[in-house]
């Protein structure tokens, strides 16, 4: 998997990550992290054409209902809150996942985004 990214303003870096998915599986490559927003408090996905519905959670608070997460035409989702890179965990945001019954039984999985060029683990 290869992802190109410069800054939609101003001056910064252009990078070009390259990461394996040796073996990605279909909850494994279900979602790619494109971007974050500048405090790193939220990202958007991008995800799998197999893919049905997508919500967030929060492992803080397992009681707790999914909360349905807006997701384009093209597979991409609305900014998503994802887990703290510092400072205490009082939320630990994770997507949830159902994949579409046209490719497999329909079920749902939770991935949670650690930050990395990877599809969500």
């Amino acid at each position: 998997m290869v992802r190109y990214a410069e800054p939609a303003t101003g001056t910064g870096a252009r990078t070009l990550d390259v990461a394996r998915t040796d073996e990605a599986g279909v909850t494994t490559a279900a979602a790619l992290s494109l971007s974050r927003d500048p405090g790193g408090a939220a990202a958007r996905y991008l995800l799998a054409p197999w893919i049905a519905r997508a919500a967030t959670r929060d492992l803080q608070r397992p009681g707790d209902p999914a909360r349905p997460l807006a997701v384009a035409a093209d597979g991409v989702t609305a900014p998503a809150a994802v887990p703290p890179a510092t400072g205490p965990c009082t939320s630990w945001p994770v997507l949830e996942l159902t994949s579409s019954t046209r490719i497999v039984e329909k079920h749902s999985f939770l991935l949670a985004d650690l930050g990395a060029l990877s599809p969500c683990t």
